[in-house]
């Protein structure tokens, strides 16, 4: 799926059955995650799975021009973003109007964890994200809702373990 070949047949188009929507981690590249090649999935990554209008956008042009009937969206262990934005729960400051606007659209999904310890390798947490990601996703795009309520499009929420490469489901 890597040789010039491979490029050249997916130069006039591709097909990726899934949409993978993951962390900017560069310790959590979904393509070697999944061990998948060229033209196989349609990736989208955000610090903390974080949705802003591009994000969304992105994922929008790939279940309706490209075809894709699967999103995942997977966050992972000692998630960065979701540190930041445990951090900042109570009006703290991340370190730039960027940085802020990202963590406050973490907040609301990690609301549950403002008053606790962070759990070891902030997992829960990260679960939580995930899964607040993929129901916002549904709530935020009307196009992905729609579908998903027609049939004809799934989302599911993986955790991808740091330590040990396990993905859970």
């Amino acid at each position: 799926g890597q040789s010039a070949k491979d490029r050249e047949k997916l130069a006039s188009g591709q097909q990726p059955h899934t949409i993978v929507l993951s962390c900017s981690d560069s310790r959590v590249p979904p393509e070697l995650v999944f061990d998948q090649k060229l033209g196989e999935i349609f990736v989208v990554r955000t610090a903390g799975e974080a949705l802003d209008s591009s994000a969304i956008a992105s994922i929008e042009y790939a279940v309706e021009h490209l075809g894709s009937q699967l999103i995942l969206v997977m966050g992972h262990t000692s998630c960065g973003a979701v540190k930041a934005a445990l951090g900042t729960m109570n009006g703290g400051d991340a370190g730039s109007p960027s940085l802020n606007k990202l963590v406050a659209d973490l907040h609301p999904r990690l609301k549950e964890f403002a008053s606790k310890a962070p759990s070891e390798g902030v997992k829960a947490e990260s679960w939580a994200n995930a899964k607040g990601v993929a129901k916002d996703l549904q709530e935020r795009s009307k196009i992905v809702g729609d579908k998903v309520n027609a049939g004809a499009l799934k989302v599911k929420v993986a955790l991808y373990h740091l330590g040990s490469g396990v993905v859970d489901f």
